[in-house]
């Protein structure tokens, strides 16, 4: 019997020495009887000294708290009787997601598995007063100032209120109630929920055929060849084709896609439909990854040297294009010699091939310059080519022995030149 004794007075002793926690919660609700809906609030230990549990553990003493869309508050904080020193509390204070928010306190030695402060945050907290405006927000009329062309926000209907001689919906005729209502007239939006009368979200529709009037850039995250992300195509022609001759009628419409045939990896198509000459002139660009460029045309193609055949830049260029119908583009051709050569931007198109290690310098940049420049090896060699200081995006390049290296530049301030895009492995 002494034993069993013994072990009861053990257990009783040993039971508050296991830290204890109090679900606390609450509904924020004011003197009004407004629920404050997704308002903030804290939870804080006050007391003296460094507090402890009764196993000698340090607590969290501000513990995370939160208040739902439906005004349900709750947090889990420590035992007021399982804490040392004793005589603490804990601090509660709630926030409305109003405008002009004021914060309310209230002091509670929450004890207990669970604790409901509903009474006490309620006598704690005041109804919120707003002024009112475009930015404003509220979850009552009561709490904005009624001024003839007042508005604010109704964060419990989701709707903008509008007061005239009373408040009503901002979207109403004649006082009635309404709300705002948001779709997309084109498609190029996805709203939802459609109408869209409160919070949700109002996405690019990526699945709607867009007609653009502005430039667009894009990224090469989508895993067509590199020759083709990297924009040489693309910077390429819109600088030598289609900015001067769209504006003559001679190409008035063009087509860019990946994974044409089974053939072409990418693809840029022209066309002029209804131009002189004939009913529908195209001119098709393919990039293919075996076979480089292919050009296509009902009647002649300006590719290079020009070919209706697979073919590659020519010496004009690393990328000359002209139109179906219409003058070609095509610069000055200016080869260099030696081992320091100098470059004159005003060329347009520089070609070298190499017999040493060699520094280019440059000269002659102005605001809008386009400059191709190739750099080719002699079978066998493997010398390195340095770039002047003012072409910037690459230092050097050492082509492969027998082959060239291609490189397309443009100068947006007239004292540099900035790297467009590059080619490896062009055969001269």
């Amino acid at each position: 019997m002494k034993k069993i004794l013994i072990g009861i007075a053990l257990a009783v002793l040993a039971s508050p020495m296991f830290g204890q926690t109090t679900a606390v919660s609450a509904v924020v609700v004011d003197s009004n009887g407004t629920d404050w809906v997704s308002s903030t609030c804290t939870a804080t230990w006050v007391g003296t000294g460094k507090p402890i549990d009764l196993n000698g553990n340090p607590f969290n003493t501000s513990p995370t708290c939160t208040v739902d869309s439906s005004a349900n508050l709750s947090v889990t904080v420590q035992d007021v009787a399982y804490i040392a020193p004793p005589a603490s509390t804990w601090k509660f204070c709630v926030t409305p997601a109003t405008s002009q928010p004021v914060t309310y306190c209230t002091s509670i030695p929450a004890t207990g598995s669970t604790e409901t402060i509903t009474t006490q945050i309620t006598a704690a907290i005041q109804p919120p007063n707003v002024t009112g405006g475009p930015l404003a927000r509220a979850y009552a009329d009561s709490e904005v100032q009624a001024i003839a062309g007042n508005q604010y926000y109704n964060l419990v209907s989701n709707q903008f209120r509008c007061y005239t001689s009373s408040w009503s919906g901002c979207a109403a005729a004649g006082g009635g109630g309404g709300s705002v209502s948001i779709t997309s007239s084109t498609g190029d939006l996805t709203v939802s929920p459609s109408p869209l009368t409160g919070t949700g979200t109002i996405d690019l529709n990526l699945a709607s055929a867009n007609t653009w009037t502005g430039v667009q850039t894009f990224s090469s995250s989508n895993g067509a060849p590199a020759l083709f992300t990297t924009a040489s195509f693309v910077s390429t022609l819109m600088s030598s084709f289609l900015a001067p001759n769209l504006a003559t009628g001679a190409v008035n419409s063009f087509h860019l896609g990946v994974a044409n045939s089974s053939d072409n990896d990418a693809y840029l198509v022209f066309s002029n439909a209804g131009g002189s000459g004939s009913s529908s002139n195209f001119l098709e660009l393919a990039i293919n990854s075996q076979n480089g460029l292919n050009c296509y045309a009902n009647g002649g193609c300006s590719v290079g040297e020009g070919s209706t055949s697979p073919t590659k830049p020519g010496t004009n260029g690393l990328l000359v294009v002209g139109p179906v119908q219409g003058p070609t583009f095509v610069g000055t051709v200016a080869t260099g010699s030696g081992t320091s050569p100098a470059i004159a931007a005003g060329d347009r198109d520089f070609t070298i091939t190499l017999t040493g290690a060699t520094t280019a310098t440059v000269s002659g940049i102005t605001a809008g310059t386009d400059l191709n420049v190739e750099v080719c090896q002699s079978s066998g060699n493997s010398y390195v080519f340095t770039f002047p200081s003012a072409m910037h995006g690459v230092t050097s390049t050492t082509p492969s022995a027998g082959d060239c290296n291609t490189f397309l530049y443009h100068s947006f301030n007239g004292s540099t030149l900035e790297l467009m895009a590059s080619q490896t492995g062009l055969l001269p």
